[in-house]
């Protein structure tokens, strides 16, 4: 990284072709890799919108994912992000179908899930099936040993692990095999593998609380006690066919009372003093 770096202070076209050349796999000095950089650089808009997308409203498609172990060069893409790569849309409201982004934006089942993303010594935490198809049909995707790339980092944890990309066509296709083969769940494995998106609201509600029987209200902070009676009432809700329907509104729910008003500030809270002690921490290279 440091002799890119060097290169690009002195030729900033060579030190960009030798980068995407030498990282991603493609050439960017000829219309093929072009084609392929811009396509990239789509992808990590995307990326940027999809991560937007699901802090402010929720995950707009639950199988999308990056396809690229590194990013683009930020300079690349250019003035005019909105003309350039997004046809003059400012914001990405459909993700292109592709191997990265299938038709289904549903989630994967647990299993699903943790079948791509597990080590090989990992998967004995789900069916042993699983396990068998990953040593055989599948083993490519499960790689015993695989490159790392510091990419500029010093410390292990930091390095790019250079691992391929699931096929999801396959690994589907491979689960729905095992299925027609005899694979059956245990009764704790269907509850485990259950893809659900109930939720439990809380509301402080005096009158319905006090027509229930009484319970007390344990406090989870040891420094605090619980309560003798609980005057909330909890409600499960099953919204996941409208995630993502609305934006995040910053606003506080009618009935919030604040005990404090103000602004979060020591002076505020009435902090006094602070103590604290200096520790430094070795860096350690790797």
């Amino acid at each position: 990284m440091t002799d890119f770096v060097k290169l690009y202070a002195v030729d900033s076209k060579a030190a960009k072709v030798k980068y995407y050349d030498e990282k991603v796999g493609f050439r960017t000095d000829n219309e093929e890799g072009q084609a392929q950089k811009a396509k990239m650089l789509r992808k990590y808009l995307e990326g940027m919108q999809w991560v937007l997308y699901y802090y402010y409203r929720g995950a707009p498609h639950w199988r999308w994912y990056y396809p690229y172990h590194y990013a683009p060069l930020i300079s690349d893409l250019g003035l005019n992000i909105v003309d350039d790569f997004l046809k003059g849309e400012k914001t990405i409201e459909e993700f292109e179908i592709d191997d990265n982004c299938p038709e289904n934006k549903r989630p994967y089942t647990p299993f699903q899930q943790l079948f791509a993303i597990y080590p090989i010594k990992s998967l004995n935490l789900i069916p042993k099936e699983y396990t068998e198809v990953a040593t055989t049909e599948l083993k490519e995707f499960f790689p015993t040993s695989f490159s790392v790339d510091l990419n500029g980092k010093t410390l292990a944890w930091e390095a790019i692990v250079l691992i391929p990309f699931i096929s999801e066509k396959l690994f589907i296709a491979a689960e729905e095999k095992l299925i027609a083969n005899g694979l059956k769940l245990n009764e704790k494995e269907t509850v485990r593998n259950c893809a659900s998106f109930g939720t439990f609201s809380y509301k402080y509600a005096p009158q319905e609380a006090y027509a229930k029987p009484t319970k007390s209200l344990p406090s989870t902070l040891t420094m605090m006690k619980g309560l003798e009676r609980d005057l909330s009432v909890v409600s499960l809700h099953h919204d996941y066919e409208n995630v993502g329907a609305a934006s995040f509104e910053a606003k506080q729910l009618p009935g919030v009372v604040h005990p404090s008003p103000g602004y979060p500030s020591f002076k505020y809270l009435n902090v006094i003093d602070i103590e604290y002690d200096i520790k430094v921490v070795q860096k350690t290279e790797f």
